[in-house]
C-alpha cells in the first residue's frame, strides 16, 4: 500500500521514539507507544524529553484530559489537533507521576497471546487453553523465557496426537498435565470447566474440545492465521493430531505420516482382524 501513488504515509517523526498513543475516538483509549507505525485513527504524543513520559502518561489516562479534549472537540471522531492542544501543567503531572510510579514506568507487558510482548504463560493469558495447546506443540513467543516449568512438557517434534499413538499419551491428557503445572494449587476440575466455558464451548472435557472446537476457536483468536493445525480424518473416533505449522517440514510430515498415522493404521488393522467394533470404519477413514 505504501507504494501506491495515492498513499499518504504520515507520522514518521514519531517513529523510533517513545510516547503515548491516543485513539481518536470518543473513549480516548491510550497505551504506551514504542515508536512503530500506527493507524491514522490514533495520535502519537511524543515528549521532547523522554523523562516527561510518565507525566504525559498519567495525564492522558486522567479524566481531566478527556474532559479537556472533549471540550475542544465533542465529535465521535476527534480531530488530531484536539488531542494535543490542551493545557498541560508539567510540574503538577510530574509530581503525580512520581507518586504513582516511584520507580518509573513499568516495562511493557501484555497478557494477550496475539501480542509479541506476551511471555507465553497460560495462567496469565486471556486465552489459557489456546496458549496451553501452543506450548504443548512447542510454539514459542518472542518474549518467552528460554526455560520455564513448562518447557519439558512441550513436544519436541511439534506433533500432539489426540488418540494415544506411537507411545505418547493422548493430547488431552498431556494438555491437562501442562495446565495443572502452570496453575499449581489453583488447578481444579472447576477451573477446567471455567476455561472451557470461556472459549464459548459447550464441551465438558478437553478431549471433546480439542477434537470439535479447538481449531475454530484458534482461528478466531488469531485472526484466521492459524499456526497450530488440526489434521483429522473426520471420524469421531478416528485419527487426528495437532501440529505446530512452523515445525512441519519434510521430516515432520514424514513422522506424522509414517510414525503417528502409521501406528494408528496398524492398530486398526489388528483390531479389524480381531473383529473389534468400529475398527473397519476407523481404518477406512484413516
Amino acid at each position: 500500500m505504501a507504494a501506491d501513488s495515492g498513499a499518504r504515509i504520515q507520522g514518521q517523526p514519531a517513529w523510533g521514539r517513545r510516547g503515548v498513543l491516543v485513539e481518536r475516538q470518543q473513549g480516548l483509549r491510550s497505551c504506551l507507544y514504542l515508536g512503530t507505525p500506527f493507524f491514522k485513527t490514533s495520535v502519537a504524543l511524543v515528549p521532547h524529553d523522554v523523562r516527561d513520559l510518565p507525566a504525559i502518561w498519567v495525564f492522558v489516562r486522567s479524566e481531566e484530559y478527556r474532559r479537556l479534549v472533549r471540550a475542544r472537540d465533542p465529535r465521535v471522531g476527534i480531530a488530531t489537533s484536539a488531542t494535543a492542544a490542551v493545557p498541560f501543567d508539567a510540574e503538577r503531572w510530574r509530581r503525580i507521576a512520581a507518586e504513582e510510579y516511584p520507580e518509573g514506568l513499568p516495562a511493557p507487558w501484555s497478557n494477550e497471546p496475539t501480542q509479541w510482548l506476551f511471555a507465553g504463560s497460560p495462567e496469565a493469558a486471556t486465552e489459557p487453553l489456546q496458549v496451553g495447546v501452543a506450548r504443548l506443540v512447542g510454539y514459542r513467543w518472542p518474549e518467552q523465557s528460554d526455560s520455564d516449568d513448562l518447557e519439558d512438557l512441550a513436544d519436541n517434534d511439534g506433533i500432539a496426537s489426540l488418540p494415544a499413538v506411537a507411545g505418547e499419551l493422548p493430547a488431552a491428557n498431556r494438555l491437562q498435565t501442562l495446565l495443572a503445572r502452570a496453575y499449581g494449587d489453583r488447578w481444579s476440575p472447576g477451573l477446567l470447566r471455567q476455561l472451557l466455558e470461556q472459549t464459548g464451548s459447550k464441551k465438558k472435557d478437553l478431549a471433546d474440545w480439542l477434537r470439535d472446537d479447538f481449531f475454530s476457536h484458534h482461528c478466531s483468536v488469531f485472526a484466521n492465521r492459524p499456526f497450530v493445525w488440526h489434521i483429522w480424518d473426520g471420524h469421531k473416533d478416528g485419527f487426528s493430531a495437532l501440529v505446530n505449522y512452523h515445525r512441519l517440514d519434510r521430516a515432520g510430515l514424514e513422522k506424522l505420516t509414517y510414525t503417528y498415522l502409521g501406528d494408528w493404521i496398524e492398530r486398526q488393522r489388528a483390531d479389524a482382524a480381531d473383529d473389534v467394533a468400529g475398527a473397519d470404519l476407523r481404518l477406512a477413514a484413516a
